[in-house]
């Protein structure tokens, strides 16, 4: 997205590592078109607009490279941002939501996600699930594309 002249803004909770790792593995000249927000993912249309984003990326569960196991995503917070999600993403757009199933709470919240999913209509959005069926706390993948057209993105069956 950054080599066609797109924008990244990203929101997490362990900002100053998120900046660490952008600073060493991206050429200079895509830098100034990221944004860092501090913030909760449920606030993404707020910081994002509507309908301009390619790409939405969700990694649900614990905090990455934590070692406080307290910090993990909820499930209120994270149906709040998918709901968002589908607001921000344009058509033509994707959703991408892994989630991990293996921590107290992780399967509730992949389960809440996939009933708002699967009520999304079929003529708007194209929806997939990905899990490893020998691992049954691997973490699961979502995938949605809005389908190319001008038609409101939230309508349901």
């Amino acid at each position: 997205m950054l080599l066609y002249g797109g924008r990244q803004i990203n929101h997490d909770a362990a900002i100053s590592s998120t900046r660490e790792r952008l600073e060493s593995h991206l050429a200079s000249g895509c830098r100034p078109r990221i944004t860092l927000h501090q913030a909760c993912h449920s606030r993404l249309q707020e910081l994002c607009g509507s309908g301009l984003a390619r790409v939405v990326a969700f990694n649900l569960g614990y905090l990455p490279g934590a070692g406080d196991k307290t910090v993990i995503t909820a499930t209120q917070s994270t149906l709040a941002a998918v709901e968002a999600a589908l607001e921000v993403v344009m058509p033509g757009g994707v959703i991408s939501i892994l989630a991990y199933v293996g921590h107290p709470g992780g399967k509730e919240e992949h389960e809440a996600v996939r009933r708002i999913v699967s009520e999304l209509s079929p003529s708007y959005w194209v929806s997939s699930e990905t899990k490893l069926l020998n691992r049954p706390t691997a973490p699961i993948l979502i995938l949605l594309w809005r389908r190319d057209d001008d038609l409101p993105a939230r309508i349901r069956k």
